[in-house]
Formats: C-alpha cells, structure tokens, sequence
C-alpha cells in the first residue's frame, strides 16, 4: 500500500525518511499545521485533529545520513512566495468563458491572414506562415490581448458593447499577441532560450533555426493588415498604426538596452539603468498598449487622460518585470513555461542590481567572476549568493511595498478612467507569486477544506499581535467555509497571557507594545502601564521619567514602531531593580525588511540589549520559542505531540519550532527551499531545522488528502 501511494504522490511529497505522510493522513495523523513567514506581521496556521488515534513513529535524523535532507535557511517576510505555482503561470487575468471567446476568433484571424498570404504566394509561403502563426502565437495566457478586451468592456458605454464591437476588440488583441510573439521568436534566437511558453521555442526546431527571423518580420508585417480591414474606416485608425509603431520603436530600444547592459560590468548596474530597461523593453507594450487601444475605440481623446493611465501602467509594468525576473532565477520551468537565463547572460535584472547594492567586496568579486557565465557552477553560486543576501526576502516586501504604492496611484487619478480596470489589472498579476492571506493563494482554500472534511480543526498562529482580530477575520475568512472566531487564531500576545495566567500572575506589567498587543492584556484582565510617549531634554529630567519606583513584576517586550529610548532605559532599570521580576518576550524577529534599501530594527533587537544590559534571560513566547509550544499545547489540550504534524515554510522558524515541540513537521517549498536544495546543504546540520516531509506547495496537500481518501475507500471494499 504505502509503495503504490508513495509512487502516486511522488510529483508533490519528497520524504526525509521511511513512512508516508499519506499514510499519516490516512490514519487520521494529521493534528497541526503551520504556514508562516518569519517576521512579526506573516500568518501561518495549525491543524489539529478532533479525535485521538494511534502515535506514530519518528526517525532519528542523523547529520552524517546520507538519506539526511538539509534545508537552506531563506528568510521569508510578509508574505509566501510560490516558486512552484505562480498564478500567473496557470490562469489568465480574466474569466475562462472570456478566453474561450478569445481563442474562438483566432481560426478565423488565421484564414483571413491566409487569403491574405495567398495573395502573393498560394502554396509554400502562405502555408508556412500559418505554421509559424499557429505555432507562436495563441499559446501562453495571451493575457496582453486579452487586457484589451477587458478594457475595452469597462471603458465602453453600454450600448456599444454589441457582439461586432467585442469581436473587433479581440481582434485587436490579437494584433497585441501577434506583436508580442514577434518580439519573443526574436528575443529567444538573441538570449539562446531553448523553451518558451512550455514548448521548444521555434528557432530551435530542425527545420526552422535562423528561418525564425523572417517569420518573426512576417507575423509583425502582418499585424497592419489586420488593423486596416477591421479598423480602416474609423475615425482612430491612424493612431492605432500610430501605437503599433510607436511600441515597436520603444520595445526595440529596450531590446538594445538589454543587450547592451548584458556586455557592461555587473558592478556598473544601477536601479537607474534597470528601469529604463523595463520602462522600453516590458512596460509600454505589455500593460500601456493594451488599454491605450480599448481607449482609442472608445472614444479616448484627452492627451491628459493618455498620460495618467500610461503613469499609472508603467509602475505595474515595472512590478511584472521585477515578478519575472524573480521567476527567471527561483520559477520552476515547468511552470512558467522556460529556462531561466538571466544569469547565465548577464542580464541586468531586478535581483542582480539589488544583490550588488547589498553585495560586500568579496561577493561583489563572486558577481564578477560568475555573473554572465552558462557554467552551471558559477549560476549556482550566483543563486547561493541571492540567498544568503536575502534576495528572496527582499523581493517578497518589495512586491507588497510596491502593490500598495501603485494602489494609492490608481485611486489618485482623476480624469474619469475607471480605477477598477487598473485594479484588475494589477491584482491578477500581484497573484502570480505571492499570497499575503489577502490575495488567496492558489487552492489554500481546498486543501483546508479537504483536511476539515477529514475531521481536522484549522487554527491560524502568527507572530504578529499587531493586527487586530477583526483584522485576522478579513484576511483568513476567504480561506475558510466558517466563521472564525478568537480561539481559531493564536499569536503572542494570546500566548503571553496564557502564560501570566498559568502563573496566576496579578500584579503590574510594564508593556512595549503596539496598541493591539496592549489592549489584549488590559482585556485579559491584566493591570498594565507604558510609556513615556512625550519627548524630554536633559538628563535629569529622563531619569525622573524613567526612574520611577513602580511595583512592576513583568517587563513585557513585541513589537512596536513607537518604541523609544526612554522606554527600554525604563525597561532596563524594571529589570536589573528586581530580582524576581519576569522578563517577556514576543516576537523575536531582529530585522524587518520593508524594501530593496531598507530594514528596520525589529523587536528582537529590543530584547537581546536588555538581556545583556539586565543579564536576564527572556521568555520567548513568539515562534519559534519553547514557552509558546508549552503554552500552545495548554491552549488545544495537545496530549501527545508525535501526533501533530506541523507545517510551514521556514526551517528556521517552523520546522524549528515543530521540531521542539515534538510535532512531526511538514515543509512547504514556498519559502523558498526548493527540492535541489534539499541534498545541497552546506556542512552544518542543524537537526531541528530538518522536517519529516517536504511539499512544494501547501496547495498541493489537497490532492494528497483526497489520494488518501479515494485509497482507503478502496480498502475498505
């Protein structure tokens, strides 16, 4: 039994040891699970059976085991990154009856450009142009071609938007996809790409190779036929040709600069110079063109309005590339449908820009000697040197800085252009590698509901206690078929006051907090003081604030972004003045990330300076600390740990704090870890980060439960 189902979830489960986490699930195993990030405001969740059944066993792991799998430590912040399942790379950006109705005009787009072809040349030519059109052309997403359709449904008034018009707005997109498979056959044959869009890319077939240029000129020549029979008598048709050329010219000079850039010295990329890349090469083409020609057929004429929508598309065209340049290195190719070459060429992308502002002299020298090299040693070490720079984590608070900035732009536009078409817009392609328990992740919502129907209980945990619970109730409830309530989420402040209350703990509490965190122990029932919030000068009067006498018995530290100097002076002194006083402490992340060039002192900071200066040690009850497991463990009456299987993304912080807490653990690839890494650690073996179970993404636990579900029905007949 445990063969056959191993062999069948082979393509999502990679095991540390003997046994199968189907097996697991189907023994009705499965009692926690974690999904989180590693600083103070990321989310993850445990599951817990209702029922008890029998132990299993967990094998010791030995570092010298050659079945031993080692995991990277890649810091993860806010949000979970999906190096397996982009969005993007399996959906469009508008309903499936949409893209139907797309496709369903390209036959005909096909015979019309074959009367055309015929025209000059009835046989070898024409049937070789229809070859290469239907090779290139409608596969992907097609989603250039189909933003102008949805723009050109949001901008019309709605007496015109008769089946005639939408068919002429598809046609259109397809010029747009006509143009952009155009400047891909032309890009693969100058990058050397080998695949694109989950197929050979053309230039590679025998029988095609350099023939693929001309074809390229071909399917772009043939664009203006298109546009002169659908749109020739319209009063916009020269804009439209004016568009088309207009975009070729600028795609084109970024073309150049992307080429150019390849042959400069890696030490001389600037963000400056990555922009302009973008700007010409991806931006106006891919997100511009597509609504500038929806708002030519609806009538669009102020030069004002053309320019907000082109700021406004611009900004989302630069958030694609940076998506894509992270796909590029960390994207699985058989997702997104090619093989990474950015590093390989040299190109000057989002991350090595990034990676050589942070970049010390000695990596700076790793750059050099390896950036734009096809060794796959030297893209391994380039790949070595994003992690441990943090790219991953870096890219992760970009995208979310970066979503929200261009939000606040969309809504400031005032010239009447609907703010939704650029929320759509933007929207599907945030979703293409991130889920921040706003944005659903992809199929987070059937895997919770397939472990619920199994008899699981779902229980969020979080290292974030800023956040309110109304807060945590909006972002979660999209993931679940029930409402939750307070006793389905855990965080540290929930922790901390499990803790005073198992300590029958009743006396003053000095608190640094934010306000959430501070109104759940005065709600709790605890007599808490802060402060001083109010500036002071001099000397004296700092130590009349701080030195105050008060009959304080727990120095309570998370996180807070009005944390003050007097406050930890006040701290120290509650601390070194009373021997039995506790010393508290929430979350411990030290570094929070907030974009490409800057990291803000986290509150671990905070708690490691008293430590030293108080010589106190604290107790840790934020993940992935001992006293949150214990305190965890007293809150869901958890009797035997080896029966709770706990999953997330972090060794370091989930696996870790699975693994202390006697659970058996589960890590899920979209941290960041990612198979190939698991048997390429580097010689530390750190046995509490090491998990039971690998799975590349917690979408894929779905499928596992119902494999489990349809073999023990098939037993049991």
């Amino acid at each position: 039994m445990f063969s056959s189902m191993m062999q069948m979830a082979s393509r999502r489960v990679v095991l540390q040891q003997p046994g199968s986490l189907s097996a697991m699930l189907g023994g009705n195993l499965c009692r926690t699970i974690s999904k989180s990030s590693e600083v103070n405001n990321s989310d993850y969740m445990t599951i817990r059976s209702d029922s008890q059944t029998q132990k299993p066993g967990r094998s010791s792991s030995s570092c010298d085991s050659k079945q031993q799998i080692r995991l990277k430590k890649v810091s993860r912040t806010l949000s979970t990154l999906n190096f397996s399942v982009p969005e993007a790379a399996a959906q469009t950006a508008v309903p499936k009856s949409e893209s139907r109705d797309f496709m369903a005009v390209f036959p005909d787009l096909v015979r019309d450009l074959t009367e055309y072809g015929r025209k000059y040349d009835k046989n070898v030519a024409t049937k070789w142009f229809v070859r290469a059109l239907q090779y290139n052309v409608p596969q992907g997403k097609k989603n250039r071609g189909l933003a102008s359709v949805l723009a050109y449904r949001m901008l019309a008034k709605h007496e015109d938007l008769t089946p005639e018009n939408i068919r002429r707005a598809q046609y259109l997109g397809w010029c747009i996809e006509m143009l952009h498979s155009m400047f891909l056959m032309i890009d693969d044959i100058m990058d050397g790409s080998t695949m694109r869009r989950g197929q050979p890319a053309w230039h590679t077939l025998d029988d095609v190779k350099l023939v693929a240029i001309n074809d390229g000129i071909m399917i772009d020549a043939a664009i203006f036929y298109v546009i002169k029979k659908h749109f020739g008598n319209e009063p916009y048709y020269a804009r439209l040709l004016e568009e088309f050329s207009e975009m070729k010219f600028i795609t084109t000079i970024g073309q150049s600069l992307d080429l150019l850039s390849a042959k400069m010295d890696v030490t001389q990329y600037t963000m400056d110079v990555y922009k302009s890349i973008v700007f010409h090469k991806t931006a106006y083409y891919t997100f511009y063109l597509p609504v500038a020609m929806a708002m030519h057929m609806t009538g669009y004429t102020d030069p004002e309005m053309f320019r907000q929508a082109k700021t406004i598309l611009l900004e989302i065209g630069q958030f694609y590339q940076a998506q894509d340049d992270f796909l590029d290195c960390f994207g699985d190719p058989a997702v997104i449908g090619k093989v990474g070459t950015d590093i390989a060429e040299g190109k000057c992308s989002w991350l090595a820009v990034v990676a050589m502002q942070r970049a010390t002299e000695e990596q700076k020298e790793v750059m050099k000697e390896c950036y734009g090299s096809p060794d796959p040693e030297k893209i391994a070490r380039v790949k070595k040197l994003y992690e441990q720079l943090g790219i991953p984590t870096t890219y992760a608070i970009y995208e979310e800085e970066s979503y929200n900035m261009i939000k606040t732009h969309i809504q400031q536009i005032s010239r009447g252009l609907p703010h939704e078409l650029f929320f759509k817009i933007m929207e599907k392609i945030y979703r293409r590698v991130l889920w921040n328990l706003k944005d659903i992740f992809p199929g987070g919502e059937r895997t919770i509901r397939a472990l619920r129907n199994e008899g699981k209980r779902v229980i969020y945990v979080s290292n974030n206690s800023v956040r309110t619970m109304e807060d945590y109730r909006n972002r979660l409830g999209r993931l679940t078929d029930y409402t939750l309530d307070e006793d389905d989420v855990v965080h540290p402040a929930r922790t901390i006051i499990e803790y005073l209350r198992s300590r029958k703990f009743d006396a003053l509490c000095y608190v640094i907090g934010s306000t959430n965190f501070k109104n759940c122990l005065r709600d709790a029932g605890f007599h808490i003081m802060e402060g001083p919030n109010d500036p002071i000068e001099g000397l004296h009067d700092a130590i009349a604030q701080i030195n105050d006498q008060q009959p304080v018995k727990a120095v309570i530290v998370d996180f807070d972004h009005n944390c003050n100097n007097l406050q930890l002076q006040r701290a120290q002194l509650y601390l070194q003045r009373c021997n039995d006083c506790l010393f508290i402490a929430g979350a411990m992340d030290k570094v929070l990330p907030v974009g490409p060039r800057m990291r803000l002192i986290g509150s671990g900071f905070y708690v490691e300076m008293l430590q030293q200066l108080a010589d106190c040690k604290p107790i840790v009850l934020g993940k992935p600390g001992r006293e949150m497991s214990k305190a965890i463990k007293r809150l869901y009456s958890i009797e035997d740990p080896h029966r709770v299987l706990f999953i997330g993304d972090q060794p370091g912080s989930d696996v870790k704090f699975g693994s202390i807490s006697g659970f058996q653990t589960l890590l899920v690839g979209t941290g960041g870890v990612r198979p190939e890494h698991l048997l390429t650690m580097g010689e530390d073996c750190d046995e509490e980060t090491v998990p039971n179970y690998y799975i590349p993404a917690f979408a894929d636990l779905a499928q596992v439960v119902l494999d489990v579900q349809a073999h023990v029905a098939k037993a049991a007949l």
